[in-house]
């Protein structure tokens, strides 16, 4: 028997007891509770497990082994990548790229993108807000005419967007005007250590170091994936699309193929760094005050970074005692 609409009190009633189920007595959402719908999600289910691979400091940067060259150790990187489909983002330190051309000719040869690390990777903290545009613009320019059109993506040197309101404002209204996309990190993380460690190992030919380091990577940056999942849930009520970010270096030219087919095997799609910033936390103030550079899942919350930025600093500190003797 259909319940009639005098009956709809004690339908709510029975509801409230759990005799019913919820859509009983449903009421309609407001706008406000729309959005955190939107943000949040309904279930894990509906929080698709995304990654975007962004990789900086291109052309090259570090130590190599003996006999190995950039061009070569940056094949190894490209074919990891292709070999997965996946299509990368690469951030250019534009000052003297043209030495390395080849390089960056190949990552555009292979489908992937190349965005602005500036031209002297400046620190946006130390450095003069007017030399600090200056040097976002430069680069700008360069891979516009490298690429024949503006790049799209900007990345933060050291991820850091301003020390103070003001500064961090007025760096934001620069990027604006030349229409960048911050590509902003949720998978932030001590890689660079580790590819420190490992370019004097392989320079040396020390290979049961450079194995040990290895093997320590593919477990730091697994370990990044679970920490920050951790953090999106608690931030967001949901797991969160992630933004990894690594180095062109040696230690990746050889081993992130390992990374990526384990992050593969824990249910992850690699899509371009475009279909993760359509997320909308990525449309969440950024609320951090600090000298910091920080995963943007510490950004969107004043006491993130109290509250869980335990585990960067425990393993950067982990790292170094292991395998830089502890020096910073």
């Amino acid at each position: 028997m259909r319940v009639g609409t005098h009956l709809r009190p004690l339908s709510c009633l029975l509801t409230v007891l759990g005799l019913l189920g919820a859509t009983s007595c449903a009421r309609a959402r407001t706008p406000a509770e729309d959005d955190r719908r939107q943000l949040h999600g309904t279930s894990q289910a509906e929080s698709e497990r995304m990654v975007a691979i962004t990789v900086d400091d291109l052309p090259w940067f570090g130590r190599l082994a003996p006999g190995d060259t950039p061009p070569e150790a940056n094949r190894r990187l490209l074919d990891a990548f292709s070999q997965r489909g996946i299509q990368a983002s690469g951030f250019v330190v534009c000052n003297d790229a043209d030495s390395q051309r080849d390089l960056l000719d190949a990552w555009l040869a292979r489908g992937m993108d190349l965005g602005n690390h500036t031209s002297h990777h400046l620190d946006l903290h130390s450095a003069s807000l007017s030399a600090w545009i200056d040097d976002v613009e430069t680069c700008h320019h360069y891979l516009a005419r490298l690429m024949g059109h503006p790049p799209r993506y900007f990345r933060y040197p050291m991820l850091h967007q301003g020390d103070y309101h003001d500064k961090r404002s007025a760096a934001a209204v620069a990027l604006q005007r030349l229409d960048y996309t911050v590509a902003h990190v949720t998978v932030d993380n001590s890689e660079w250590l580790l590819a420190d460690a490992y370019g004097r190992a392989v320079e040396k030919a020390d290979v049961q170091t450079s194995e040990r380091i290895a093997r320590a990577y593919v477990s730091h940056l697994l370990a990044g994936i679970d920490h920050f999942d951790a953090v999106g849930r608690a931030q967001l009520g949901r797991l969160p699309p992630h933004v990894l970010l690594i180095h062109a270096n040696a230690l990746a030219a050889d081993h992130i193929g390992e990374v990526l087919d384990e992050v593969r095997a824990r249910g992850f799609r690699f899509v371009p760094l475009a279909e993760v910033l359509a997320d909308p936390m990525f449309g969440l103030a950024d609320t951090y005050e600090g000298a910091k550079g920080l995963s943007w899942l510490y950004r969107i919350s004043p006491d993130a970074f109290s509250r869980w930025g335990a585990w960067d600093e425990s393993e950067a500190n982990r790292i170094r005692a292991t395998f830089l003797g502890g020096q910073e």
